[in-house]
């Protein structure tokens, strides 16, 4: 176990809004309960002034979060639902939003730190719900039914989509499209039965991370990826025409992790289509109709420490596909084959012969479907201890900066406490996420500062810095041991 250094001894130095009436189609029956449903040609908007824009007809409005929560259930003709302000919360607190025609259900373009919540959306040929040009939306615990996309992001960054439940979706079910970055969607339940859409789709975007989610989409992919640099972990990604797919059109996409997924009952596993240095590890392929893994057109990819088992066919090495490794230096190793796991003569963990394939081999095949589960490597350096303006200076904060090296891969570090001498505290809010060190094996190093306030007077200190890191497995482990209680 690598141990992250435990002491440093460091030093001081020196907006007219014209209001139209509002045009009602009529009431036209009892949704479940007592609210009526209400019935609307055009759409309504939510605004950010005294009365919520339209709220006040559909719901009630708190001026003060400006948060409208609905008190009826709602059918539109075309459009719904429009939120035009920064900051607004809709909450549907358990009402449903219909549509029968061409039109999006809920949306907002331009407008940032929007919130979506308790949401029944229901038959929107256009999109279930929009967000366009926006930073930090936040939709969550929405049920979603029989719209043509569920809920699009467009140009839309640094937003979170969670706990959603999606049903028969005809398109994609959850979309990050063209420039949508550094986006979370997590704890979402998607099935596309029959759908020729992706359950989760990235297009054109980067930095985003698919976490936890449960997927199935019959003719298309569980998360189908175009893209650089998106996390795809912990998911369950099953009965799919394909579970993860990476790569389509000729369009870049490299740098993307797969990590830790159970991946299970889809025609192909994992299909790289013109997909080119990404990492797959850690995941669990299995049943899979036609292969574990298809590479096609794809170059430089790395595949180890996963398990493929109970699949018609391992692994697929097609058309112009070089340089793609499937086994890393002992002791990281390759995969488990599970008809290719012995002989193992000299119980060092790995087959004896390579896994020989069509168009490539895995030279470390491994004898156990968990062998490569260990503890991974942590060291800390200390780079610059400086003050960082003189603000900082005349209040005493001090800045240090550290570099966390690792080797081999690091999954899911953070920096988790630090314990201080001379009455200096750490001022940094912790844990501090230091991020993934991931090269193939080869690990790397992440920068991570500490703020520490320091006492009048005080001219040194010692201080007890504490990590944490996840094996490839999700194992997470403690350096250079677990932190100190409260």
């Amino acid at each position: 176990m690598g141990l992250i250094q435990p002491r440093t001894f460091l030093y001081l130095p020196i907006l007219l809004i014209i209001f139209a009436a509002l045009a009602f189609s009529g009431i036209f029956g009892e949704s479940s309960g007592n609210a009526a449903v209400l019935a609307y040609s055009p759409n309504l908007h939510i605004y950010d002034d005294a009365t919520g824009g339209d709220c006040a007809s559909i719901g009630v409005w708190d001026a003060v979060t400006k948060t409208c929560t609905l008190n009826t259930d709602l059918y539109f003709a075309g459009d719904g639902i429009e939120i035009a302000g920064h900051g607004i919360t809709l909450d549907g607190n358990g009402h449903t939003v219909t549509g029968s025609t061409y039109g999006d259900g809920i949306y907002s373009a331009g407008f940032n730190n929007i919130t979506l919540r308790n949401l029944i959306v229901r038959k929107f040929d256009t999109r279930g719900i929009s967000i366009a040009d926006s930073s930090g939306a936040n939709v969550t615990n929405n049920q979603l039914y029989e719209n043509y996309y569920g809920i699009l992001f467009y140009n839309s960054s640094g937003g979170t989509v969670s706990g959603n439940t999606l049903l028969a979706t005809g398109n994609q079910g959850i979309s990050f499209n063209t420039g949508s970055n550094d986006n979370v969607a997590t704890g979402n339940n998607v099935s596309q039965a029959l759908s020729f859409g992706s359950a989760i789709s990235i297009w054109d975007s980067s930095g985003n991370l698919i976490i936890a989610n449960d997927l199935s989409s019959t003719k298309m992919n569980g998360v189908g990826i175009v893209g650089t640099d998106n996390m795809i972990r912990d998911n369950n990604t099953h009965n799919s025409g394909t579970g993860i797919s990476v790569g389509r059109f000729g369009q870049v996409t490299t740098g993307n992790v797969i990590l830790n997924n159970s991946i299970s009952d889809n025609k192909n596993g994992i299909w790289f289509y013109e997909g080119s240095n990404n990492i797959v590890t850690g995941n669990s392929v299995t049943g899979s109709i036609l292969n574990g893994v298809r590479v096609l057109d794809s170059n430089g990819n790395s595949i180890y420490n996963n398990s493929f088992t109970g699949n018609a066919n391992q692994v697929s090495i097609e058309g112009t596909s070089t340089g793609n490794i499937f086994s890393l230096a002992a002791p990281a190793g390759g995969n488990y084959w599970d008809n290719w796991s012995s002989p193992d003569a000299d119980s060092d963990g790995f087959v004896d012969s390579p896994f020989v394939f069509a168009g490539g081999q895995d030279s470390l095949p491994h004898a156990a479907p968990d062998g490569w589960c260990k503890a991974p490597t942590l060291g800390l350096s200390r780079q610059s201890v400086y003050w960082a303006s003189v603000a900082d200076y005349d209040n005493g904060i001090l800045s240090v900066d550290y570099a966390v090296d690792s080797f081999f891969d690091v999954f899911h570090g953070l920096v988790v406490a630090t314990s201080t001498s001379n009455a200096v505290v750490s001022i940094t809010p912790l844990p501090v996420d230091i991020g993934e060190t991931i090269n193939a094996g080869a690990g790397g190093s992440l920068p991570v500062t500490l703020r520490y306030a320091i006492p009048p007077g005080v001219s040194n200190f010692l201080s007890t810095t504490y990590a944490s890191a996840d094996d490839v497995c999700g194992n997470t482990y403690y350096y250079p041991g677990p932190p100190p209680g409260p």
